[in-house]
């Protein structure tokens, strides 16, 4: 934890195929006022997306890190944005050179039928030019405007600045 962020933040892990115990845990989190981010990378991405689905409270950030969904959910109703998702990000790694990390995302594609509805609509989309595997490069990449899906996940909860017309 930097000195910047909140002392009270957690963070938890779960694997992409646990998400009974990650729904579980996330709502158990929302009964005690707890502020949820969900992040997944590639299948990961997909089990953020179920998880938040079943959830019965706001998800403040949910995040896909170079998403791959499972399988045959491309078309069925975990693939679009979850109403208790505030803010959608997607972070799509493009890669200049492909490896085998790359290959793997690939197939997870061909199987699983690319990103879910509810990342390829995001509200915002960060394009790396990173390899699949550079999970902790994708999250310090920075958008267009600068922005980095870490600086969202240290700006969630803080009050959003408002623009004013004059």
């Amino acid at each position: 934890m930097s000195s910047h962020e909140p002392r009270d933040r957690t963070a938890d892990w779960f694997a992409h195929y646990d998400t009974d115990a990650a729904a579980a845990h996330c709502q158990t989190a929302l009964t005690t006022g707890r502020e949820l981010v969900l992040i997944g990378h590639s299948w990961g991405s997909d089990a953020a997306l179920r998880v938040t689905h079943q959830l019965n409270g706001p998800v403040a950030l949910l995040a896909g890190v170079d998403p791959v969904m499972r399988p045959g959910s491309a078309f069925s109703r975990v693939s679009h944005r979850p109403g208790n998702a505030v803010l959608v990000v997607h972070v799509d790694a493009r890669p200049r050179r492909m490896d085998r990390s790359d290959l793997v995302k690939v197939t997870g594609v061909m199987l699983g039928g690319g990103a879910a509805q509810a990342y390829r609509r995001a509200d915002v989309t960060i394009r790396a030019e990173l390899n699949h595997w550079a999970f902790a490069d994708m999250l310090a990449a920075p958008g267009r405007d600068g922005v980095s899906l870490n600086d969202h996940i240290r700006n969630t909860g803080r009050p959003r600045p408002t623009s004013q017309t004059g």
